[in-house]
């Protein structure tokens, strides 16, 4: 049977990538609300026709990928935000169609990867780069080996002393190399942030009603420009294309002066999360850039895995925060 909707065009505020801005949810209409738990649920579920292989002797379909999936159970975590009938009636829209029956897209085929927003890439940029981290003592366990078996010949005492050498070797080596990635994964994570503020900046230069770009040419310096009406004129002075290389090629991202400009005065936010922990952070990116590792006072700065894990919690943590306020303002509109 088919079921025919009316379906809603959502804000883009209503998802945080592929997962449901709850604040937003929440203050929806009850159509809303509905139209967001359905593509919530088909974004990550699908009928088992579809990517199930059907095996008749076993019993049917062969859930590979989990399941069944029952979508009463699924839309039960978003009780606190929305109402029981709201949930009620999304459950048995999804039910009509393929009961509990439902399976897990497989990740090659994710239709919500398409709407991969600049919180997700930030999220994906920064899980890889801490991925660097673990790619240690690789080295240490080849040499070794090696070592091994090319040392067969030179005795029990020889062949003992040099892997005991060689393992001091390596340790030092290990060190160095831990050392070193740990500096290049901490300037990926500013990278990363950087990365975020310029993306969430270009998509948004056309949202309508949102005067970004008039904004931003109004508010950066660098549109001071000291000429008359008949130069511009004359010149054919495009200032969107100013705009985007100014964006492009000349915003230092992480700095609060520039921040507050484009996203306090240009996105006409009311308040920017804290910058205080990213602002210490910054110290240490200083450190690694401009003298690669080195402190004022020319002494190595420490640089531990647990150092690493917590900037990650504060970039994800501030452009968490300041997504919410760019989203809640379009959702204003």
């Amino acid at each position: 049977m088919d079921f025919e909707f009316q379906k809603l065009t959502l804000p883009y505020c209503a998802f945080f990538g592929s997962d449901l801005n709850l604040t937003w949810l929440f203050n929806a209409s009850k159509e809303e609300q509905e139209e967001a738990l359905f593509e919530w649920f088909t974004l990550r579920y699908e009928e088992p026709v579809h990517s199930l292989p059907y095996i008749s002797r076993e019993g049917g379909y062969q859930y590979i990928y989990g399941g069944p999936i029952d979508p009463y159970d699924e839309l039960e975590q978003f009780e606190k935000y929305t109402s029981y009938d709201v949930i009620q009636d999304v459950a048995q829209r999804l039910y009509d169609i393929a009961e509990d029956t439902w399976t897990p897209i497989p990740q090659y085929s994710n239709d919500y990867q398409m709407k991969e927003t600049p919180i997700d890439r930030l999220k994906n940029r920064i899980n890889k780069a801490i991925k660097v981290l673990k790619f240690s003592n690789i080295a240490q366990i080849i040499d070794i080996n090696l070592l091994i078996e090319r040392s067969e010949d030179y005795g029990l005492y020889a062949k003992d002393f040099l892997v005991h050498q060689l393992k001091n070797n390596l340790k030092e080596k290990d060190e160095e190399i831990s050392y070193l990635q740990a500096l290049s994964v901490f300037s990926l994570l500013f990278t990363a942030f950087e990365t975020y503020m310029w993306e969430i900046t270009k998509c948004n230069l056309d949202t309508k009603g949102l005067n970004l770009r008039k904004n931003l040419i109004n508010t950066l310096k660098d549109f001071e420009i000291k000429k008359s009406l008949s130069d511009i004129y004359n010149e054919n002075y495009n200032f969107d294309r100013k705009l985007e290389d100014i964006l492009d090629n000349e915003t230092v991202w992480h700095n609060i002066n520039n921040i507050t400009k484009i996203f306090k005065n240009g996105f006409q936010l009311n308040t920017l999360p804290d910058f205080h922990e990213i602002n210490k952070l910054l110290i240490t990116r200083n450190n690694i850039v401009h003298r690669f590792g080195l402190d004022k006072d020319g002494h190595a700065i420490s640089l531990q895995d647990e150092d690493i894990l917590n900037a990650k919690k504060f970039f994800i943590e501030y452009c968490e925060s300041l997504d919410l306020l760019i989203q809640e303002r379009i959702c204003n509109l």
